[in-house]
């Protein structure tokens, strides 16, 4: 009923169910998830916010249960489906929302519930970060935060498509994981050697575009440590 502190903002409560308008289909949810970016929603401070009262979320999986969206509606009847929350209505933490059908991805049927509801954000956000790298032709690159379930799936990425990458965690023992699971060139960023180590690597293999969750110091150090005309993406 407000954005703010997501320790005081939310209550559990009902509201009228969702009717699907042109083009959206309701969706019986079965999974949501919950992202950094969907705590960053209910304070207020994401991309977009949507008229109060209103329901956080942004991906989800479930049944495709209605519709009001033509054909492709039809099609959608009863499908596993995952599924991202809209802009302006209520999202899906919730048991039932409505979505654009164009949003919804149809499942296999042996995809699994926490699959299919983390199947969209992350995925889409780690292909377009790989997307900058191979336009802007840079060598290599740099993440934060790579101990997120975002940063390890784009670490997996890069490794499989051969493109050298540097990993930054907060705390050594992240760093450690990282490293048991077989991901090179990880650093933390609690180190007291870190500045002149992330430049050391940064300038060996000409890592010259960074993406940084962070933000603050942080990307100011990166842009220190990164040879001349880098990029940094907040």
């Amino acid at each position: 009923e407000q954005y703010g502190d997501p320790r005081t903002s939310l209550r559990v409560g009902e509201m009228p169910m969702p009717v699907p308008r042109r083009g959206e289909v309701l969706v019986k949810i079965g999974a949501s998830a919950v992202h950094p970016a969907d705590m960053a929603f209910i304070a207020g401070y994401y991309g977009f916010r949507r008229p109060l009262p209103t329901v956080p979320g942004l991906e989800a999986m479930g049944t495709v249960v209605g519709h009001n969206a033509g054909l492709y509606g039809q099609w959608l009847m009863g499908k596993r489906v995952a599924c991202l929350g809209p802009d302006d209505a209520p999202g899906p933490w919730a048991e039932y929302m409505a979505c654009a059908a164009g949003t919804c991805v149809p499942l296999r049927r042996e995809t699994s519930t926490e699959f299919g509801a983390t199947l969209v954000v992350n995925p889409l956000a780690a292909l377009a970060q790989l997307s900058l790298v191979r336009q802007g032709r840079h060598a290599a690159f740099i993440q934060t935060a790579a101990g997120s379930a975002l940063g390890r799936m784009l670490a997996r990425l890069a490794a499989e498509r051969g493109i050298p990458a540097i990993h930054i965690v907060r705390r050594a023992d992240a760093a450690d994981a990282l490293r048991a699971a077989g991901t090179a060139n990880v650093l933390s960023s609690d180190a007291p050697d870190f500045a002149e180590a992330l430049a050391a690597l940064a300038g060996r293999l000409n890592a010259t575009i960074a993406f940084d969750a962070v933000a603050g110091e942080l990307s100011e150090t990166l842009a220190a440590a990164m040879p001349a005309r880098s990029t940094v993406v907040v």
